[in-house]
């Protein structure tokens, strides 16, 4: 088992330090990585744990928790994009910024496209400012995605709480999510309207009565409302219906 190099903490800058994982045997360059971190000062701290292997790696990382990995792709025990997939899968929720030698530079961005957050070249000049400003805009961007899941996660709570029936398309009119109370008005599950055309008319911004036919054929009206969103990452229509058939029937009545 190769020897885990010394923990180091930063000077105290910040409330709480930044807990960095370097995975990598290079005994040289992870002390001047730790010496980098050591002088940065503002605006961070942090606290550094070293591996010489994946597996002591891996190891620490089912232990106890760290803020991002440092992660070199030529290991003793692992080489090339399989060793980010193993760190990924270990933990998907933790940063994770590439070490790597020009050469290895095309698998690096192969691991961003598959979640890596950036890469470091190693031999770099100014290695204290690229090195913290990699690691603090790796973090800030796991923030924001991360706030970003939390804001989705929420949006379908409330749309999946609805009292109306909520339909969302992409812009060519697919079908992308349907609530509860769309399967309801509907009679149609959400997986069997996943992927089909909303082939009522939307005109975004505007309300509008419509009629719509239901599975069972009957017939029902709705006042549908539309608006532009975005689903996924990508621009889409959130359309509303709700039934007013009740409604209409009782001013039939009384007119």
């Amino acid at each position: 088992m190769p020897k885990s190099y010394e923990s180091v903490s930063c000077a105290k800058v910040s409330a709480k330090d930044i807990e960095i994982l370097l995975i990598d045997d290079d005994q040289s360059y992870c002390r001047l990585v730790k010496m980098a971190l050591a002088r940065a000062g503002q605006p961070a701290r942090f606290a550094v744990q070293s591996a010489g292997s994946l597996a002591e790696g891996l190891k620490y990382l089912n232990s106890r928790s760290f803020d991002l990995v440092l992660l070199d792709l030529g290991l003793p025990d692992s080489f090339g994009l399989e060793t980010f997939d193993r760190v990924h899968s270990a933990c998907p929720d933790i940063s994770v910024v590439m070490v790597t030698g020009l050469e290895d530079l095309k698998i690096s961005v192969e691991a961003i496209q598959k979640g890596a957050s950036d890469y470091l070249v190693k031999g770099a000049d100014s290695l204290t400012d690229i090195l913290v400003r990699t690691i603090l805009y790796a973090l800030e961007r796991k923030r924001a995605e991360e706030m970003l899941r939390l804001s989705e996660k929420n949006f379908r709570n409330i749309i999946n709480n609805s009292a109306d029936a909520i339909i969302v398309t992409d812009q060519k009119g697919l079908i992308l999510f349907a609530n509860p109370a769309a399967e309801a008005f509907f009679g149609w599950r959400s997986q069997e309207l996943l992927g089909k055309d909303f082939e009522y008319p939307v005109d975004v911004g505007r309300t509008a009565e419509m009629e719509v036919t239901r599975k069972c054929g009957g017939k029902a009206l709705a006042e549908l409302r539309a608006v532009e969103t975005t689903w996924q990452g990508k621009a889409a229509r959130l359309v509303s219906l709700r039934d007013i058939t009740a409604r209409k029937a009782a001013e039939r009545k009384m007119a």
